[in-house]
């Protein structure tokens, strides 16, 4: 387990993960400040289980070096795992688009990137020529801040967000099947019916479209059809997840990316960018909705371990450990 060192009302967490070409051990730090309603007795269960899932992270090569930028994570992930996983199709189409994101963001390091950064990107496109509605951009923009999935976004009520505290509350889905239609059911598992708390920037976004959606349906008066539901069709109704799919592709299309970008990427997106950012793998795996945090490690693993422009210094100590002897003297 990782050692505790106790640092004012936070808690410092170091663990080691092998040693580097010269023969130095490789150490990470984590700082941890427990919540402000937290018991003490609550605080020491906590600290306890947090340090072991940072050193579980440490170990599987899960926790990124936050200083890295976008530029050198793109680079390292086109080399260790793009180019050896996915196809030349897909993989060209990546390659095509990441110099138009790396001039807007490739400096940025990866710890400092947020959700309201990729914002302004798409408002970038738009200042040239690209429209993207207040509705379909308040709904992108939400998969982002939440990493919630297609159908838990179209199945949202205006009762599930709180605007005043920045709390959502996913408890259902909007489905489609050709038999039943559009209609509402349960989340996926028990653990996706969840509550997410969502920044400033959201809030307003999601304000300015319910200002919009308001003058919308004083126009259609009597025609409008009340559902509560945050994303509709024009006259209120329920909208089907693949509309939203389908809008997003025509968006992609007409901004002149690559049509291997989909709605759901934006989902895997949100957990990057919070694992990036130091945020434990555990508190991921909750916002995400998964069953368990195993989920979460089998879907980001490639991924977080390909950024880490360390991992292959560590993958030569285990091939060839007889380098760092020969270095430090110990056998």
């Amino acid at each position: 387990m990782a050692n505790i060192q106790k640092r004012g009302k936070s808690y410092r967490f170091t663990a080691y993960s092998g040693y580097d070409v010269n023969g130095k051990q490789i150490r990470r730090t984590k700082t941890w400040t427990p919540p402000p309603t937290m018991t003490p007795k609550q605080i020491e269960k906590a600290v306890q289980r947090e340090a072991v899932l940072f050193d579980e992270q440490v170990q599987s090569g899960l926790f990124l070096d936050g200083n890295i930028t976008l530029k050198e994570f793109s680079e390292k992930w086109i080399t260790d795992y793009a180019e050896k996983q996915l196809k030349a199709k897909t993989l060209n189409g990546y390659k095509d688009i990441l110099p138009r994101i790396l001039q807007s963001l490739g400096h940025m390091k990866l710890s400092k990137i947020q959700p309201h950064h990729l914002q302004e990107f798409y408002n970038n496109l738009a200042e040239g020529g690209v429209r993207l509605d207040t509705k379909y951009k308040a709904a992108v923009m939400l998969v982002l801040y939440t990493g919630m999935r297609r159908g838990e976004l179209c199945g949202l009520n205006w009762s599930d967000i709180d605007l005043k505290d920045g709390i959502v509350h996913i408890q259902r889905e909007l489905l489609y099947t050709p038999d039943k239609g559009v209609y509402e059911d349960t989340t996926k598992t028990k653990q996706s019916n969840r509550v997410i708390q969502i920044p400033d920037d959201m809030i307003r976004l999601l304000t300015d479209y319910r200002r919009e959606q308001l003058t919308r349906r004083l126009e259609l008066g009597s025609k409008w059809i009340e559902t509560d539901k945050v994303f509709t069709s024009d006259c209120g109704g329920y909208i089907r997840p693949d509309t939203l799919t389908a809008w997003f592709q025509k968006f992609i299309k007409r901004s002149d990316l690559p049509p291997e970008i989909h709605l759901h990427s934006h989902r895997h997106t949100s957990a990057t960018l919070l694992i990036a950012g130091g945020v434990d793998i555990a508190t991921v795996s909750k916002r995400l909705g998964h069953a368990d945090k195993s989920t979460t490690l089998n879907v980001y693993t490639h991924a977080i371990q390909s950024a880490d422009a360390r991992a292959a210094e560590k993958l030569q100590d285990i091939l060839n450990p007889m380098k760092r002897y020969s270095k430090t003297g110990n056998f």
